[in-house]
């Protein structure tokens, strides 16, 4: 099984709204919970990242994405940093200096799961 959680500091200038929709552009199966300085999403199956899978086929960026799972995977957990600012406008890009700061996507569980789908989408299977 799958857990997926997804992860945004709030800074006192944004407004939640903006970010959460940002977030729901990638992930609109998640369930959100809006606290005073983050919003978290949560979810299990590979269901609530089909979104997300869509859009890297879309933008070409499996292998990309293949070489942030490379780096970033530990055991049976993945933490990637999504850019909030290119997400509100329902795109992707692998950053953790951009200017309002990155969305944090965890995938733990059977996180194979996950990697065979980008694998599959990047022609790798």
């Amino acid at each position: 099984m799958i857990e997926v959680v997804l992860v945004a500091t709030l800074r006192s200038t944004e407004d939640p709204e903006k970010v959460l929709q940002a977030m729901k552009n990638l992930f609109p199966d998640l369930k959100y919970t809006v606290m005073k300085d983050k919003i978290v999403g949560y979810g299990e199956g590979m269901d609530v990242l089909n979104t997300f899978i869509d859009i890297v086929g879309l933008e070409a960026i499996a292998p990309r994405l293949l070489e942030v799972i490379k780096n970033r995977r530990r055991a049976n957990s993945i933490v990637i940093p999504i850019d909030r600012e290119v997400a509100t406008v329902t795109r992707i890009s692998f950053d953790e200096e951009g200017h309002m700061g990155p969305m944090w996507l965890e995938v733990r569980g059977d996180v194979e799961e996950f990697i065979n789908a980008v694998r599959r989408l990047a022609g790798y299977e």
